[in-house]
């Protein structure tokens, strides 16, 4: 009887793998402090577990959270209070039917009230205690949702936009707790947000490989945000194409990224994360699925990039918000911390006759309303009155100072990347809408085309607005009279664009005809550079490249001064410009975007930019200059000088682009070059004569001739760059 007792106690007490390793998981998550302004010192993710859990797990998410209190050393009662009155609730509401989403919810939202609400009451006197409030109020409710999508019944449709963003939330969770140890000062939140960046890549593609490293990274450092960004984009754009090249060109990029916004600290930490994860990934990377390819949706239907962008809209207006209000702190807490200031400087004095608190309202009245304390128009009883102020006033504007950075570095500079990656999905998103546009006026016209000259179809479909898709379906080819000449043709006039042949597709038996939009014009282009003298490598970058919508570009970024360090600095301006277009970004977004990514440094660095784009369909080029050389567009024998004056790139906080569009014709040619070829026209160099001079038929002659006569006329003081390029 005792034994057969002892067994059912054991029986009922036994814990399975799965059940320890769900407590395991719990407790690690629940231990994750937070250090993205997200979470700013917050434990969001044990309590959120268990308001999102199902019922049969709950108990192992609970118990891992309870005990994660003790380890962590948090104000015990109110967050175990909640979490015991939270799990019963939860229970009760799962005896019949699994616990609504939306009871998740309120629940999640009243535990994060009472929680902000105690930290609130605490005082708030700085920034950070600011932060704590709203990342409390906020994240608590945030994960719980998004963990909770991940435990819905399979029952419940859920969008994989939805689907999506619960992966991300856990895989920040998980990064978020290896933030917790660091390897020479980096944390190892590094090489884990790289394994979940690259598994991200690789099931969901480049773009949401890209926004998964970008949450990764905001659980890691400000570096570390763009590397693994740029980790996800470019293993998800090359991982079908080559893997090996994948991972190599994945990892120099990031790395390359980390370490230039880590000012080129000795960062061998850092490297040797990014290597390791890449290396731990290989097995792992075959057991994987791959990318999934998503089911056609019906023209301007597809709303995913859309919510994505909202959501990232959203969240940087909220940020915004915060910051402002954090900056306005209220007249008693400026009047507070400048009597402070006052009287560290007042102690010194004895036997003063100011009145300290007129002198301290006169300086808080300043602050409010200037924002800034001018000595020189302070009252003149107060400057030979107080042997201290002239230091007074600097002591106080240099709180000011501190309180507009501390926003400035905190949630403002979270809310500008937010905003970046909304304008960037948003521009995606309206390409996308373009493309998948059903024009019916014209199929019908088309099909009555077709059928006056003798081809018989069923349905006629065009999509997209400047590049055309025309697909004529069940045509049979064998009774068609027509040649394909003369049906491009038609359709051209049909459509008013150049259309091409058509193309044959054949599902049994079953013959679809397609035509596409003809690019109006064509390029042949070629580069010539030369390093300074006494350098071994130019520090000018020269880059041509067609994204996929039938845009040409040429781009030359010539980096501050000469040598290694301008060729850094111009490389990855253009590579940073380069992958923004090719996905669709807005020329001066763009830009904009290169900007501040050089503005950020702690040195003082700049480019020049000249960006060409050449939009083949439609024969419009525009060039954008920010603070580059001049363009030379030779036509018909006559030379034309196309130039600008604007500051570089990485001086001024907003990028100033001067903007410059031309119609192209057959038989133009374009020179772009660096600074460093036109500076040699004080010497007689004239580069529109040379262009006039003819002789030079293709773009590689051109190129080769204009560098050769920039440097037989100068000593080379600086690096020479030369882009030629001619129209067809």
């Amino acid at each position: 009887m005792d034994t057969a007792l002892v067994s059912k106690v054991k029986k009922k007490i036994k814990v399975t793998k799965k059940e320890a390793a769900v407590f395991a998981a719990a407790f690690a998550l629940a231990c994750a402090f937070g250090v993205s302004p997200i979470t700013a010192g917050v434990y969001p993710f044990g309590l959120s577990l268990v308001i999102a859990s199902s019922s049969k797990y709950r108990l192992p998410f609970m118990l891992g959270c309870l005990i994660s209190f003790v380890i962590t050393g948090v104000n015990l009662f109110l967050p175990v209070l909640i979490l015991l009155i939270l799990f019963f609730i939860l229970r009760s509401a799962d005896k019949e039917t699994p616990c609504p989403l939306y009871l998740k919810l309120v629940l999640a939202c009243c535990s994060a009230a009472v929680l902000a609400a105690k930290a609130g009451l605490g005082g708030i006197e700085l920034f950070a205690d600011v932060v704590l409030v709203v990342a409390t109020a906020v994240s608590i409710p945030v994960f719980s949702g998004l963990f909770a999508l991940y435990f819905e019944p399979r029952s419940v449709h859920i969008p994989r936009a939805l689907k999506d963003c619960s992966m991300v939330a856990f895989a920040f969770a998980g990064a978020s707790f290896f933030g917790m140890f660091e390897i020479a000062s980096v944390p190892l939140s590094l090489a884990a947000g790289a394994l979940f960046t690259l598994a991200a890549a690789k099931t969901r593609g480049f773009l949401f490989g890209g926004v998964c490293g970008f949450v990764c990274g905001l659980a890691c450092s400000v570096p570390a945000i763009a590397a693994l960004g740029i980790l996800g984009i470019t293993f998800g754009l090359l991982e079908q194409s080559s893997a090996v090249f994948a991972f190599i060109l994945s990892f120099m990029l990031s790395m390359s990224g980390y370490a230039y916004l880590s000012d080129f600290e000795p960062e061998w930490a850092a490297a040797v994360m990014l290597l390791a994860a890449v290396v731990g990934f290989i097995p792992i990377r075959k057991k994987l699925p791959v990318v999934e390819s998503p089911s056609p949706s019906p023209p301007g239907r597809d709303i995913k990039l859309k919510k994505y962008a909202a959501a990232f809209s959203s969240l940087s207006n909220l940020f915004y918000t915060v910051s402002d209000t954090a900056t306005a702190d209220s007249i008693t807490q400026i009047y507070k911390k400048i009597k402070m200031t006052t009287s560290m400087f007042c102690e010194r004095c004895k036997g003063c006759s100011l009145d300290v608190n007129e002198l301290c309202n006169r300086l808080t009245t300043d602050i409010r309303v200037k924002g800034i304390v001018e000595y020189d128009k302070l009252p003149l009883h107060f400057r030979q009155g107080c042997a201290h102020l002239d230091r007074i006033a600097r002591a106080v504007n240099r709180l000011a100072l501190l309180k507009e950075e501390e926003c400035e570095n905190g949630l403002k500079a979270l809310a500008e990347e937010y905003n970046s990656f909304s304008v960037l999905l948003n521009e995606a998103a309206r390409k996308q809408e373009d493309n998948s546009y059903e024009d019916k006026p014209l199929a019908s016209s088309i099909k009555k085309v077709l059928l006056a000259n003798g081809v018989a179809c069923d349905r006629v479909s065009v999509t997209g607005i400047r590049q055309k898709t025309i697909e004529v379906f069940g045509v049979k080819p064998d009774k068609m009279s027509v040649s394909s000449n003369k049906l491009s043709a038609l359709l051209s006039e049909a459509a008013r664009v150049r259309i091409s042949h058509p193309e044959f597709l054949i599902n049994d038996n079953y013959v679809i005809m397609r035509f596409t939009t003809l690019p109006k014009i064509n390029v042949e282009y070629a580069k010539n550079l030369l390093a300074k003298n006494g350098e071994t490598v130019c520090g000018d970058t020269v880059s041509f490249f067609e994204s996929d919508e039938k845009y040409f570009y040429c781009l030359i970024s010539d980096g501050m001064g000469s040598g290694r360090d301008a060729a850094l600095t111009s490389r990855l301006s253009a590579i940073m410009l380069e992958k923004l277009l090719t996905i669709g970004a807005d020329k001066k977004d763009a830009l904009q975007m290169v900007n501040k990514m050089l503005t950020k440094k702690k040195e003082e660095v700049f480019a020049t930019i000249d960006l060409l784009e050449v939009d083949r369909i439609t024969a419009q080029a525009t060039i954008f200059k920010v603070g580059a050389a001049p363009t030379f567009l030779l036509r018909d024998g006559e030379c034309h000088r196309i130039e600008a004056k604007t500051p570089p790139a990485g001086i001024m906080r907003e990028v100033i682009a001067e903007k410059i569009t031309i119609t192209l014709k057959k038989g133009d040619f374009l020179v772009m070059v660096s600074d460093g070829v036109v500076q040699t026209g004080a010497r007689g160099f004239d580069l529109c004569e040379i262009m006039k001079q003819g002789g030079c038929r293709s773009a590689h002659a051109l190129a080769a001739r204009v560098l050769e006569e920039a440097r037989n006329r100068s000593e080379c003081a600086d690096d020479m760059s030369v882009c030629a390029m001619r129209f067809y």
